[in-house]
């Protein structure tokens, strides 16, 4: 007589050791077997069995997947993922599966040569890759060849060379031109207290005031690898929207995850302090009844969710006073008032922390020592701000600031027939706040 399956399942687990692990779901599957009776069997009749949850089982279950994937044959290069976790949606890929030795020493020769010189100037595109080793070009294998490249990059450890000097400038001038414009593209900080871009130069989606800030060369130079990667993603979604090639809005949405990943990796991997000056603007086609894009929806992702004033649209007046204001402060002076800020519970940064609670921010600096000219007229504007009716109702302000200093607007003469002259009006009350930071 046949044995059931539950005799089966018992024949097995009474091969196994103490101690040895076991995944419910897989035994379930296998044999056929209630999940729940399988549980009330292992803890009855064998307690000595390591029992794995699900999240412990998941975990086996793709380190196995990986493993097979390892050793099946392939037509083409494949890389291979194994996800973050048992309920993420990402993967990480950490190898290559070769349809052959030759293929894998071919193509690890072309990687080799495309790295050997600056970015961009030898070897294979990442399109004539996709169409030497897929046979087409199109969105799959072309996220294949960088999936492939990234997995080589790390296990060859191969850089590219750097640019020269004058070639990365032209290039970040080049990117400044299209999204500050020609007037703010020269903008910069002390060498201590470096100009920061919290949205991406690449691209074509202009930066406005709520997207700059002052930050120190440390923390600065902490976020420019993520900043980087951000900015070749903003160039490629517009190279891919402007040229339109085969599979171009697809692309798009994965260049777009790709940028979103990056802000969870940095949020996850930098300190709290640094989540305000990194976003991203995420930029998804509009169509019409007949499929065809005609226009691109722009969505901020990260802290600054809030556009300001476009940089290009400052006037000249703006420009000078934002210039000349952001290296009135000392550097020690900037340090104290940041760390006073963070101290008090806001982003370390005079932007951040006016758009987040006006009041408490000039309580602050109202608080500071004088200890310059520059500090007495942060600290005499922030004593205006809080004996002013602004303090009652006022809402969150788009403005630039560095160590207090912030892009005057204009405040309006008081007309009792126009409501936007009244100090109610959220408008009137940024730029009377502004004018009172900056002097002006």
């Amino acid at each position: 007589m046949a044995k059931t399956n539950v005799e089966k399942l018992r024949d097995y687990l009474s091969t196994l050791k103490p101690g040895d692990r076991v995944q419910p779901a897989v035994l379930a599957r296998k044999y056929k077997v209630n999940r729940r009776y399988l549980y009330t069997i292992l803890a009855n009749d064998f307690p000595e069995l390591e029992t794995l949850g699900r999240s412990e089982a998941g975990k086996i279950t793709q380190e196995n997947l990986t493993k097979k994937r390892k050793t099946t044959s392939v037509k083409f290069p494949t890389p291979v993922g194994t996800l973050r976790s048992a309920n993420s949606q990402t993967r990480d890929y950490i190898d290559v599966r070769w349809p052959s030795e030759k293929i894998k020493n071919e193509y690890i020769k072309d990687f080799t040569e495309k790295r050997s010189d600056v970015r961009g100037r030898k070897g294979l595109t990442n399109d004539e890759f996709a169409k030497k080793y897929f046979g087409k070009i199109n969105t799959t294998t072309k996220s294949n060849v960088e999936r492939i490249n990234n997995v080589l990059q790390k296990q060859l450890g191969i850089e590219y060379e750097d640019a020269p000097e004058q070639e990365v400038f032209k290039k970040r001038s080049n990117r400044l031109g299209i999204t500050v414009g020609k007037k703010a593209k020269y903008l910069h900080g002390t060498d201590a207290f470096p100009f920061h871009h919290i949205m991406p130069i690449g691209g074509e989606v202009d930066l406005t005031t709520n997207d700059v800030s002052i930050l120190s060369k440390k923390m600065n130079s902490k976020l420019a690898p993520y900043n980087k990667k951000l900015n070749d993603i903003a160039d490629g979604i517009s190279n891919n929207f402007n040229e339109q090639p085969e599979g171009y809005l697809k692309r798009i949405d994965e260049l777009n995850n790709n940028a979103e990943q990056i802000i969870a990796k940095a949020t996850k991997e930098l300190p709290k302090k640094f989540q305000p000056y990194i976003g991203f603007t995420k930029l998804d086609a509009i169509t019409d009844e007949y499929g065809t894009p005609i226009n691109l929806q722009q969505t901020r992702v990260g802290a600054v969710k809030e556009k300001g004033i476009p940089l290009k649209d400052l006037t000249n007046e703006q420009l000078k006073n934002l210039k000349n204001t952001v290296k009135s402060l000392s550097e020690n002076e900037q340090i104290g008032l940041c760390n006073k800020l963070s101290a008090g519970g806001l982003p370390g940064n005079c932007a951040s922390a006016i758009n987040n609670d006006p009041v408490k921010a000039a309580q602050i600096f109202d608080e500071a020592p004088v200890t310059s000219t520059a500090m007495a007229k942060v600290k005499n504007a922030a004593t205006s701000f809080l004996q002013s009716p602004l303090t009652r109702g006022a809402g969150k302000f788009g403005a630039i600031a560095a160590g207090g200093a912030v892009a005057a607007g204009f405040v309006k003469q008081f007309m009792n027939d126009d409501p936007t002259t009244y100090l109610s009006n959220e408008e009137q009350q940024k730029n009377m706040l502004m004018e009172m930071v900056t002097g002006s």
